[in-house]
């Protein structure tokens, strides 16, 4: 049976989620400083790739659901989303967010704080207001979203860990669980939910799920490798999560390679200019020199693509039009820098 792509990709159901996240501003406008809802209507006009949406909206749309039961939980997933970035930035002394100003650096820290509190818990309510859920599934999905919550929060502890010096060295940091609780949570809550709300069979359910937590493994994985290794498409600026000294899959991989070398004091040198993110201090140029020296972008390259390889090679478990959906967002998931064979 042909893969199919459906009208999940259209822009019609993109806004039409937008604007269910809008409208729960406009609903809470009376209690907002004007301020405040400047602010939170900026955040949320800046769209980004709304990842977790199409997610939710690929999975309804392939099991022959009715996308408009899967508006409310996709704009669930994306404020939560949304509302994490602004607390990343300030916990990782971020400066910059796609290429602009964090929210922090352009009003008090404190009020970066509400306004990621403030979007985070109107996450919750498009579900509450749907029309198009009952009340079980209403419950349902608020489960599984305080789930995703719970964890995504855990991995953002072991992000601000790695600069508090939680760990004393890469091997007892848990990059793995960091990766699927801070970014594959939301992945996995919104794949669960377009499926939940389209066919809610138990076993389809958990496929979605754990596609949606390996989707967002990968997709993580492949936004190390464009940040730290890859030419920069269209000018972005990379390097932010070297400059910030966070522990990422290719500063792990580098260790990995240098300790395999038995260059034990090299490595342990490498984990110290690290530390040196939480004074902006990072040495940069010296570890893309180490990088290049030691071959790291490859050895991160192709496990990249082996990851996308793996995923769609779960999109192969199901049928056609869902299949043709799932090989569509992974196209859109992940760049083809990250994804294409080395030339």
């Amino acid at each position: 049976m042909p893969e199919q792509t459906g009208e999940w990709l259209d822009d019609e159901h993109l806004e039409a989620i937008r604007m269910c996240a809008l409208d729960e501003v406009a609903a809470w406008s009376d209690a907002m400083a004007p301020q405040l809802k400047q602010i939170i209507e900026q955040q949320l006009a800046a769209t980004g790739k709304r990842l977790r949406a199409r997610l939710t909206l690929a999975f309804a749309d392939g099991l022959g659901g009715d996308l408009t039961r899967a508006y409310a939980p996709g704009a669930s997933a994306e404020m939560y989303h949304l509302a994490a970035l602004i607390l990343d930035d300030i916990e990782d002394n971020s400066a910059f967010r796609r290429g602009a100003p964090a929210v922090h650096t352009t009003t008090a820290t404190s009020t970066a704080i509400n306004v990621a509190a403030t979007i985070r818990s109107l996450a919750y309510h498009p579900v509450h207001r749907s029309t198009r859920l009952t009340v079980p599934e209403k419950y349902a999905i608020h489960q599984r979203l305080d789930r995703a919550a719970t964890h995504l929060v855990l991995g953002q502890s072991i992000d601000i860990g790695w600069h508090n010096d939680w760990y004393a060295s890469p091997d007892e940091f848990p990059y793995d669980d960091m990766v699927m609780w801070k970014t594959g949570v939301l992945f996995e809550f919104g794949a669960w939910a377009g499926t939940f709300v389209a066919q809610d069979s138990p076993a389809i359910c958990d496929f979605a799920a754990r596609f949606g937590l390996r989707a967002g493994t990968v997709y993580q994985m492949a936004d190390d490798y464009l940040d730290l290794l890859a030419p920069a498409p269209g000018g972005d600026v990379t390097g932010e999560d070297l400059r910030d000294g966070k522990m990422t899959l290719a500063v792990r991989e580098l260790v990995a390679a240098l300790r395999t070398r038995g260059d034990h004091r090299l490595a342990r040198e490498v984990v110290d200019c690290l530390s040196a993110g939480n004074t902006g201090g990072v040495d940069t140029a010296w570890l893309q020199e180490l990088f290049h020296t030691h071959q790291v972008a490859d050895a991160v390259h192709r496990k990249v693509r082996a990851a996308v390889a793996d995923l769609r090679d779960m999109s192969g478990a199901v049928d056609g039009r869902l299949r043709g959906h799932l090989n569509a967002f992974i196209d859109l998931l992940v760049p083809s820098a990250a994804s294409a064979p080395t030339v």
